[in-house]
């Protein structure tokens, strides 16, 4: 059982909030948890009582964007936009990947990590030279570093030239 914040309080007359993390090894129970302190030059301990309970923390989801298609220019960029969202109030952290990109463009995701509640933007770049294609499915995953499944969304790329390049027909 470790303390992740904070470090150190100053506990006013409504009290203080400290969060703790266990390891995975970790058994359900209640647990007794040393406190000291000092008041003036008067020192301080007591014990609080911590109980862990067995469960998965909730899981979470990426919401889709209202339009989930974008398309760009070779030599040019554009961005999509995801939140996430998941029941309670998890507090781990997620890396968010994107996979299956077309030939000659390159994903950045921002920011690189998140929790769950937040949005991140999605940067697609297509080089000068990238090939045409058009309804390549990308998909964006969501690691949580947290014992529940990672989250997935999807959403299509089109790479074409702009208006007004196609040849004539």
């Amino acid at each position: 059982i470790t303390l992740t914040s904070p470090a150190s309080a100053s506990i006013s007359s409504s009290g203080a909030t400290f969060q703790f993390a266990t390891a995975s090894s970790v058994l359900p129970g209640t647990y007794s948890i040393p406190i000291t302190g000092q008041a003036g030059s008067i020192p301080l301990a007591v014990s609080i009582q911590l109980n862990v309970v067995a469960g998965s923390p909730p899981s979470f989801s990426f919401t889709q964007p209202l339009l989930s298609e974008l398309g760009i220019s070779p030599g040019g960029s554009g961005q999509i936009q995801f939140g996430t969202s998941a029941f309670g109030n998890p507090d781990y952290t997620i890396v968010p990947s994107v996979s299956g990109l077309p030939p000659g463009t390159t994903a950045t995701v921002s920011p690189s990590t998140i929790i769950p509640g937040q949005s991140l933007t999605v940067t697609i770049a297509a080089q000068k030279s990238a090939p045409v294609s058009q309804n390549v499915t990308v998909t964006l995953t969501g690691t949580p570093a947290a014992v529940v499944p990672a989250a997935t969304a999807k959403f299509l790329l089109d790479v074409t030239p702009p208006p007004g390049s196609l040849p004539s027909n």
